[in-house]
């Protein structure tokens, strides 16, 4: 049986516009996922919220699963200005860039948020390391992972964005990882 460690954000001190955090709205997006009737044919671990960074990714790597997907949303320092998702992977990752290139253009598409640095020249992932940064969670796990910033969360629009075309995100994400697995 194919395996899927699906983590999300445990970042309960990043709030929303909405006053929702991070961790709550990621969550919840991974029990939707994870309950959803089509993933039947996969086994999904889920990371719990009170787990670290350090203690998810032991867990993943000690799991053993064929893919791990995590989800975020995004704020910058200075909030309201930023919108976009984004996507990141381990430097050269052929199953991370996979996964983004499943996700990414679909998941702007249905919410009408761009694509950040979604250039001519630009892939549709950013690479980890790349320019310096360093993202633990696509670095540090053993199988193929790619992280997924959804939108930022402390930009009216893309909130209202995202809770507005929810249940087809959902859709998205459990159509897309069945599709990364050829199923």
């Amino acid at each position: 049986m194919l395996k899927l460690y699906l983590s999300a954000s445990t970042q309960e001190k990043n709030i929303s516009i909405d006053n929702i955090t991070e961790e709550d709205r990621m969550q919840q997006l991974a029990q939707d996922i994870f309950k959803h009737p089509k993933m039947a044919p996969i086994l999904i671990k889920l990371n719990n919220p009170e787990m670290s960074l350090n203690q998810i990714i032991n867990a993943s790597n000690n799991w053993r699963p064929d893919f791990h997907l995590s989800l975020h949303s995004n704020a910058m320092p200075k909030p309201k200005i930023a919108t976009g998702i984004e996507a990141w992977i381990c430097n050269d990752s052929i199953g991370g860039y996979k996964m983004a290139k499943i996700l990414i253009p679909k998941l702007s598409k249905i919410m009408g948020i761009k694509i950040r640095g979604d250039k001519d020249d630009m892939p549709l992932a950013k690479e980890s390391r790349e320019d310096g940064s360093v993202v633990s969670e696509v670095d540090k796990t053993n199988a193929p992972a790619c992280l997924i910033e959804l939108f930022f969360h402390d930009n009216t629009k893309d909130v209202e964005k995202f809770k507005a075309k929810y249940n087809e995100i959902v859709e998205i994400l459990v159509d897309g990882i069945l599709e990364y697995f050829g199923l």
